[in-house]
């Protein structure tokens, strides 16, 4: 029996390659070490708690959002029935064909108004005394914004309508029918022509609030100012025409309209709207929206402040001892909350108290 011997290397021949080789350490991925700790939150309960508070903050600020977006539509709503529609041109004459005709033209709906003070009167029968009234004349189609509210009797509650009175009838205030002596149904007596009161007013969405708007109203049909005599050459009448519409097409007929009052050269008309030519309004309306919209749905508004007030802590550090020692360094901190579109700043300010030694207070002689 043969046997077959093999080489066989010796062990130092083999551990030396392992031996001199280097070790070479290979640090987990950050993504499996990510995954590892975020499952390890997961079990703690960290997680649980922080998704919980995002869904409330995200709650929270779309409430908030939600919240100012319909007060901000309801505040340009109202301030446009105050306006009495999306624009207005306002002038001493009646408005030019030109204007009615573009607006048309746009698809936007009109409507036209003459306000002057008068006197009314009421007949023989009921004493025939007088007021001083402040007369509007209105359109078919009056109010564009808003709706007017209105008593059939004195005792009767206020029903909202949607357009003016009727030929040959006037609407009046309250105060018309007491200091007359009249009644719903008699007669009233403007200039030369006599109307029947037919309604109460209780609400005048664009009354306004200028001088006139003291006196009591009395509404009446357009088509009825002729007859009455009223208008002469040297009246002062306010006329209005009102459109309302697209936003895009009225800012359109905004423009248009100021340009052919100026290349036509019409004397005593202007355009009003909410961002020109009734200032008052804009002011108003933009204080209304800093009171009432939340913090312009951000968190925290800071002290339009642009000074840095911690300029005054850099020598601090080397005034320690003396800070140490005298006890009148008096330490201020400012935090104010502001309006909107303001700037934030918050620190510190140092104020420091001087002693002055006085022998002699008194006045010079």
């Amino acid at each position: 029996m043969s046997v077959v011997q093999r080489p066989v290397q010796a062990p130092d021949t083999v551990a030396a390659p392992l031996a001199g080789a280097p070790l070479k350490f290979q640090p987990p991925s950050l993504w499996r070490l990510a995954l590892r700790q975020a499952w390890r939150d997961v079990q703690a309960g960290e997680l649980r708690l922080l998704a919980l508070a995002v869904m409330l903050a995200v709650a929270a600020l779309t409430a908030v959002a939600f919240f100012a977006d319909r007060i901000q539509g309801g505040l340009a709503r109202d301030a446009r029935q105050l306006l009495g529609g999306d624009a207005v041109i306002r002038s001493d004459q009646p408005a030019p064909a030109g204007l009615v005709d573009l607006a048309r033209t746009l698809g936007l709906q009109t409507a036209t108004t003459a306000s002057f003070p008068s006197m009314a009167r009421g007949d023989d029968a009921h004493g025939g005394a007088s007021r001083l009234v402040a007369v509007k004349a209105v359109s078919d189609g009056y109010p564009l914004r808003g709706r007017l509210q209105v008593r059939s009797a004195p005792e009767a509650a206020a029903t909202p309508v949607g357009g003016g009175p009727a030929p040959g009838t006037v609407w009046v205030d309250a105060p018309v029918l007491d200091t007359l002596g009249l009644r719903v149904g008699d007669a009233l007596l403007l200039g030369e022509q006599a109307l029947r009161i037919e309604r109460i007013i209780v609400t005048e969405p664009d009354r306004g609030a200028g001088f006139m708007s003291f006196s009591p109203r009395v509404m009446l049909h357009q088509a009825d100012l002729p007859a009455t005599g009223l208008v002469q050459p040297a009246s002062r009448i306010n006329y209005r025409l009102a459109v309302a519409g697209d936003d895009d097409q009225v800012a359109r007929f905004v423009r248009e309209a100021q340009a052919l009052i100026e290349r036509d050269g019409v004397r005593g008309a202007r355009v009003e709207t909410l961002e020109a030519g009734r200032p008052e309004m804009r002011r108003t309306l933009d204080r209304a929206e800093q009171f009432l919209v939340p913090g312009e749905r951000q968190p925290g508004v800071h002290a339009a402040l642009h000074q840095d007030l911690r300029a005054a802590d850099v020598d601090e550090l080397l005034d320690l001892v003396q800070d140490a020692v005298d006890r009148q360094h008096v330490g201020v901190a400012v935090a104010f909350v502001t309006a909107e579109r303001a700037e934030g700043a918050l620190g510190g300010a140092d104020v420091r108290v001087v002693d002055v030694a006085v022998d002699h207070v008194g006045a010079d002689r």
